[in-house]
């Protein structure tokens, strides 16, 4: 705060009371340079607000690694970093369609198949969490995924074009997304 008070003029009541270490002055040209000097100084940033939010990571798990078969398993962790406690989280997956495992069935309220694409599937789930202020928690996620030897041979100059994707919701809003190319996600 910057308190300025003018030379001559009485102050009264509280005002005359109050330490404020008002910078007295003659001219107005005098509190504007006090006050870009003080406003140089000063952290204007904005402040954590009250709304959730996470940082969101995404990582691979090694689940069965057979030479020419590789089976992994997507893990993803959310840590808090706003002031509140988050109970309860959605979660939607985008993935590269090559890579789910052809056998795989997912219940409709699983996959979201209205939002495939060429390249792509959508998944989505949800969890009850006590995610406290600045604690990670593991995302209750099993989503494994595949590479074979035709796999890569076919898609490997495109692995660092598919991303994968995962957003976050926190009573129906975004509060977090992480994306990485499928490449980093895998090591044939």
């Amino acid at each position: 705060m910057a308190a300025y008070a003018q030379k001559g003029i009485a102050r009264e009541g509280v005002r005359d009371t109050v330490i404020l270490n008002a910078l007295e002055f003659d001219a107005d040209d005098e509190i504007l340079a006090d006050l870009e000097s003080k406003l140089a100084k000063w952290d204007l940033r904005p402040r954590r607000s009250d709304a959730p939010s996470v940082a969101v990571q995404l990582r691979s798990k090694d689940r069965q690694i057979d030479g020419p078969r590789h089976v992994y398993q997507l893990e993803v962790t959310v840590t808090n970093t706003s002031t509140l406690t988050i109970s309860q989280i959605e979660w939607e997956l985008e993935f590269p369609r090559a890579f789910v495992p052809p056998n795989r069935q997912f219940n409709p309220h699983e996959e979201r198949s209205d939002q495939a694409t060429k390249t792509h599937r959508f998944f989505r789930g949800g969890q009850r969490i006590d995610l406290r202020p600045n604690k990670t928690a593991t995302v209750s996620m099993i989503f494994e995924y595949l590479m074979t030897e035709d796999l890569h041979e076919k898609y490997e100059a495109k692995l660092k074009d598919l991303p994968v994707t995962v957003e976050v919701f926190a009573d129906g809003r975004s509060i977090g997304t992480a994306s990485r190319p499928f490449e980093e996600l895998q090591h044939f």
